[in-house]
């Protein structure tokens, strides 16, 4: 039997996702992206291998070739109730009917029947009754409430291990493409995203990007926006990690879209590989300076829209001749004299 149900606010977000083909090409092939639903909470991936259901408990194992009886459980008469999503969410309800004790593999039949194709379910090698949504990818959703029958079942009742989400699969990094849109169905107005890279052969992976929200203010469209980025390395040839690096907009009272782009700083640390990157947006003149050092540069975003990103130290988008401007302060000093 199924209900409507109050469930937690999620709301579709889209991501536009940056990322410089420097970065990857050679080493990479796929994009991760995980998710932490507020401040103070775990990141989790939602993307995976493959197209994947909602499962569970998390830990269950897939599905056996041959199926599993299970143990005896003594549920007939009580009630299940989980919430799941397939188009719309929905509370279903699971009324258990039989005669005494029966083995776990009845009820995992049970839940499969009265879902109405809402659900699976059945016992893996461990004995353990696994639910799981019929439907894969980033519209999955299930949670059990907090019921005796759950508990009676080796289920999880307490949030987070009683929800599950389903992943889509990684995004294909593709060589030339440096901007792909990832689109997160069951987002929230708290959630914050990461990204990092991977290779799918040998399992290596990037470091993670710097946190980020969906929702938080573009204001300015993707298509007026570019990712401008570097790389520092030592006199050693090593990546120069921690470096903190700026990137300075005088107010001159620009307008872009309706918008007026106002100055100041964004900062930001080189990572363990030395790079750096920052959003800009297009046609608008920066600073660039580097900690450490008594040089800055002039440069222009690019407004060629199909550049997605650029080197902050490419000569091309230079407002000087110089590769780089040695700025010396214009201090007034005393003519030296005789009294």
């Amino acid at each position: 039997m199924a209900s409507s149900v109050n469930i937690p606010e999620f709301q579709e977000t889209s991501l536009v996702i940056l990322a410089n083909n420097e970065a990857f090409s050679g080493s990479y092939d796929e994009l991760e992206v995980w998710r932490s639903p507020g401040p103070g909470q775990p990141f989790q991936e939602i993307t995976g291998e493959t197209w994947s259901s909602a499962r569970l408990p998390a830990a269950g194992e897939d599905e056996p070739p041959v199926a599993v009886a299970g143990p005896l459980v003594n549920v007939v008469g009580q009630r299940l109730s989980v919430i799941a999503r397939n188009g719309d969410f929905s509370q279903i309800d699971f009324d258990f009917v039989g005669s005494g004790a029966v083995p776990l593999r009845d009820i995992a039949l049970q839940i499969t029947s009265q879902s109405g194709g809402r659900l699976h379910s059945y016992v893996d090698f461990n004995q353990q009754l696994v639910v799981e949504s019929t439907v894969a990818g980033a519209s999955a959703y299930l949670q059990i409430l907090s019921t005796s029958a759950a508990v009676f079942l080796g289920l999880p009742t307490e949030l987070p291990d009683s929800e599950a989400f389903g992943k889509e699969r990684r995004i294909a990094l593709q060589s030339g493409v440096s901007q792909y849109t990832f689109v997160d169905q069951l987002g929230s107005p708290t959630s914050s995203y990461k990204t990092r890279f991977r290779n799918s052969i040998s399992g290596i992976t990037s470091e993670f990007s710097l946190p980020f929200t969906g929702t938080q203010a573009i204001g300015i469209s993707p298509s007026n926006l570019v990712t401008g980025f570097l790389s520092l390395v030592g006199n050693d040839g090593r990546p120069m990690a921690y470096i903190e690096v700026s990137v300075r907009s005088t107010f001159r009272g620009q307008l872009v879209e309706g918008k007026l782009i106002a100055g100041g700083d964004l900062v930001d640390s080189t990572n363990a590989e030395g790079y750096v990157e920052f959003e800009l947006v297009r046609g608008q003149p920066y600073t660039l300076g580097i900690a450490g050092t008594n040089i800055v540069k002039d440069f222009t975003a690019p407004t060629d829209s199909s550049l997605t990103s650029f080197s902050l130290l490419d000569p091309a988008y230079s407002e000087t001749t110089d590769y780089f401007a040695v700025r010396v302060p214009n201090i007034p000093t005393l003519a030296r004299g005789s009294i």
